[in-house]
Protein backbone atom coordinates (compact mmCIF):
# COMPACT_ATOMS: atom_id res chain seq x y z
CA UNK A 1 0.00 0.00 0.00
CA UNK A 2 0.88 3.52 -0.58
CA UNK A 3 1.17 6.03 1.86
CA UNK A 4 -1.70 7.56 2.64
CA UNK A 5 -3.43 6.28 -0.22
CA UNK A 6 -6.01 3.17 0.65
CA UNK A 7 -6.04 0.24 -2.09
CA UNK A 8 -9.31 -1.40 -3.38
CA UNK A 9 -9.86 -4.51 -4.78
CA UNK A 10 -13.73 -4.97 -5.23
CA UNK A 11 -14.74 -5.52 -8.99
CA UNK A 12 -16.56 -2.89 -10.04
CA UNK A 13 -17.65 -0.48 -13.11
CA UNK A 14 -19.81 -0.33 -16.00
CA UNK A 15 -18.35 -2.65 -18.87
CA UNK A 16 -16.98 0.23 -21.41
CA UNK A 17 -15.76 2.49 -18.42
CA UNK A 18 -13.80 0.74 -16.72
CA UNK A 19 -9.97 0.71 -15.77
CA UNK A 20 -7.69 -2.57 -17.05
CA UNK A 21 -6.55 -2.96 -13.41
CA UNK A 22 -10.67 -3.69 -12.07
CA UNK A 23 -10.30 -6.48 -15.41
CA UNK A 24 -7.13 -7.84 -14.44
CA UNK A 25 -8.49 -8.16 -10.43
CA UNK A 26 -5.92 -5.87 -9.04
CA UNK A 27 -5.37 -3.48 -6.49
CA UNK A 28 -6.52 -0.31 -7.31
CA UNK A 29 -6.76 3.28 -6.16
CA UNK A 30 -8.60 6.65 -7.62
CA UNK A 31 -6.52 7.05 -10.77
CA UNK A 32 -9.38 4.42 -12.17
CA UNK A 33 -11.67 7.40 -11.97
CA UNK A 34 -8.93 9.15 -14.35
CA UNK A 35 -9.01 6.19 -16.84
CA UNK A 36 -13.13 6.78 -16.72
CA UNK A 37 -13.06 10.31 -17.04
CA UNK A 38 -11.19 9.37 -20.49
CA UNK A 39 -13.42 7.71 -21.85
CA UNK A 40 -15.89 10.01 -20.53
CA UNK A 41 -14.15 13.25 -22.57
CA UNK A 42 -13.30 10.48 -25.61
CA UNK A 43 -17.07 10.16 -25.88
CA UNK A 44 -18.35 14.02 -25.33
CA UNK A 45 -15.72 14.89 -28.07
CA UNK A 46 -17.12 12.23 -30.84
CA UNK A 47 -20.11 11.14 -29.76
CA UNK A 48 -19.04 7.59 -29.46
CA UNK A 49 -16.81 5.89 -26.81
CA UNK A 50 -13.27 4.71 -27.31
CA UNK A 51 -13.77 1.01 -26.47
CA UNK A 52 -16.69 -0.83 -27.77
CA UNK A 53 -17.74 -4.31 -28.62
CA UNK A 54 -20.73 -6.61 -28.55
CA UNK A 55 -19.13 -9.49 -26.40
CA UNK A 56 -17.66 -8.09 -23.20
CA UNK A 57 -14.62 -10.40 -23.36
CA UNK A 58 -13.62 -8.58 -26.64
CA UNK A 59 -14.16 -5.37 -24.82
CA UNK A 60 -11.91 -6.10 -21.98
CA UNK A 61 -9.39 -7.44 -24.07
CA UNK A 62 -9.37 -4.17 -25.89
CA UNK A 63 -9.66 -1.93 -22.91
CA UNK A 64 -6.84 -4.00 -21.04
CA UNK A 65 -4.57 -3.32 -24.15
CA UNK A 66 -5.68 0.01 -23.92
CA UNK A 67 -6.88 -0.38 -27.90
CA UNK A 68 -8.46 3.17 -29.36
CA UNK A 69 -7.98 5.21 -32.35
CA UNK A 70 -9.03 8.31 -33.13
CA UNK A 71 -11.01 8.11 -36.73
CA UNK A 72 -10.58 11.03 -38.89
CA UNK A 73 -13.89 11.98 -39.58
CA UNK A 74 -14.88 12.97 -36.06
CA UNK A 75 -11.29 13.67 -34.58
CA UNK A 76 -10.02 16.22 -37.52
CA UNK A 77 -11.42 18.56 -36.11
CA UNK A 78 -10.36 18.02 -32.47
CA UNK A 79 -7.34 19.56 -31.25
CA UNK A 80 -3.62 17.67 -30.50
CA UNK A 81 -4.19 19.02 -26.78
CA UNK A 82 -7.47 17.52 -26.81
CA UNK A 83 -6.03 13.98 -27.67
CA UNK A 84 -3.25 14.45 -25.59
CA UNK A 85 -5.06 14.83 -22.57
CA UNK A 86 -6.80 11.84 -23.21
CA UNK A 87 -3.51 9.90 -24.51
CA UNK A 88 -2.75 10.55 -20.87
CA UNK A 89 -6.21 9.24 -19.18
CA UNK A 90 -6.36 6.48 -21.31
CA UNK A 91 -2.84 4.94 -20.17
CA UNK A 92 -2.94 1.29 -19.43
CA UNK A 93 -0.40 2.01 -16.36
CA UNK A 94 -1.85 3.11 -13.61
CA UNK A 95 1.56 4.64 -11.84
CA UNK A 96 2.19 6.26 -15.33
CA UNK A 97 -1.47 7.42 -15.97
CA UNK A 98 -2.32 10.99 -15.38
CA UNK A 99 -2.99 12.43 -11.67
CA UNK A 100 -6.51 14.29 -11.31
CA UNK A 101 -3.98 17.83 -10.48
CA UNK A 102 -2.33 16.95 -14.15
CA UNK A 103 -5.44 16.97 -15.72
CA UNK A 104 -6.24 20.14 -14.68
CA UNK A 105 -2.44 21.19 -15.26
CA UNK A 106 -3.09 20.27 -18.40
CA UNK A 107 -2.80 23.05 -21.15
CA UNK A 108 -5.77 22.29 -23.19
CA UNK A 109 -7.67 22.20 -19.71
CA UNK A 110 -5.80 25.75 -19.58
CA UNK A 111 -6.59 27.32 -22.73
CA UNK A 112 -8.98 25.37 -25.13
CA UNK A 113 -12.48 27.92 -25.38
CA UNK A 114 -14.63 25.11 -26.17
CA UNK A 115 -17.38 27.52 -26.53
CA UNK A 116 -16.07 28.14 -29.86
CA UNK A 117 -15.78 24.80 -30.82
CA UNK A 118 -18.38 23.57 -33.44
CA UNK A 119 -19.82 19.61 -32.13
CA UNK A 120 -23.00 19.68 -33.65
CA UNK A 121 -22.01 16.38 -35.85
CA UNK A 122 -21.15 14.80 -32.42
CA UNK A 123 -25.04 14.47 -31.41
CA UNK A 124 -25.86 12.00 -34.31
CA UNK A 125 -23.22 9.72 -32.87
CA UNK A 126 -24.68 9.83 -29.48
CA UNK A 127 -28.01 9.27 -30.50
CA UNK A 128 -26.50 6.04 -32.36
CA UNK A 129 -25.09 4.80 -29.93
CA UNK A 130 -27.45 5.03 -27.59
CA UNK A 131 -29.99 3.61 -29.72
CA UNK A 132 -27.62 0.43 -29.71
CA UNK A 133 -27.14 0.53 -25.92
CA UNK A 134 -30.98 0.49 -25.30
CA UNK A 135 -31.94 -2.05 -28.52
CA UNK A 136 -29.30 -4.35 -26.33
CA UNK A 137 -30.94 -4.02 -23.29
CA UNK A 138 -34.44 -4.86 -24.62
CA UNK A 139 -33.06 -8.05 -26.31
CA UNK A 140 -31.46 -8.72 -22.67
CA UNK A 141 -35.00 -8.55 -21.26
CA UNK A 142 -36.13 -10.37 -23.90
CA UNK A 143 -33.81 -13.42 -23.29
CA UNK A 144 -34.43 -13.72 -19.77
CA UNK A 145 -38.16 -13.20 -20.06
CA UNK A 146 -38.32 -15.97 -22.36
CA UNK A 147 -35.65 -18.09 -19.82
CA UNK A 148 -38.22 -17.97 -17.41
CA UNK A 149 -36.34 -15.22 -15.47
CA UNK A 150 -38.95 -12.71 -14.89
CA UNK A 151 -38.88 -11.24 -11.07
CA UNK A 152 -41.82 -10.18 -9.14
CA UNK A 153 -41.26 -8.76 -6.20
CA UNK A 154 -37.71 -9.82 -6.14
CA UNK A 155 -38.68 -13.47 -6.57
CA UNK A 156 -38.28 -15.20 -9.95
CA UNK A 157 -41.03 -16.67 -11.35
Amino acid sequence: MLIGIEMMTTMCGTPGYVAPEILRNQKYDKSVDVWSAGVILYILLCGYPPFYEENNAALYRQIKSGAYDYPPAQWNSVSGEAKDLIDSMLVVDPAERLTDQGIMDHPWMQKEDLSERDIAHVLPFMKKFNVRRKFKAGVMAAMLAKAGFALKDGKQQ
